[in-house]
């Protein structure tokens, strides 16, 4: 899954497809177009499927949603990061 970024590279977003996610518990891997300076950075998941989503392994380049189920998505996970000390 690559990034889409506002202006500035301060705000990231992307949409990953259900299929994408893969293993017991389903997951995903989201790797940015371009790299934040540092893994500080606020991150928002939301799925079409009713889970308790995580982020893991959080690193400047991307980072791992987590469904915390093993059964397969039937929806997209929309994803919004912003790098710490911005404003919208």
């Amino acid at each position: 899954m690559v990034a889409t970024s506002q202006p500035r590279g301060r705000q990231k977003a992307g949409i990953v497809a259900a299929g994408s996610f893969a293993g017991n518990p389903k997951k995903a891997t989201v790797t940015f177009a371009a790299a934040y300076p540092a893994a500080t950075y606020a991150i928002a998941i939301t799925g079409a499927d009713g889970r308790n989503w995580v982020f893991e392994s959080v690193t400047a380049a991307g980072f791992v949603i987590n469904s915390q189920a093993n059964a397969a998505l039937t929806g997209n996970v929309s994803w919004q990061t912003q790098f710490q000390g911005e404003t919208l």
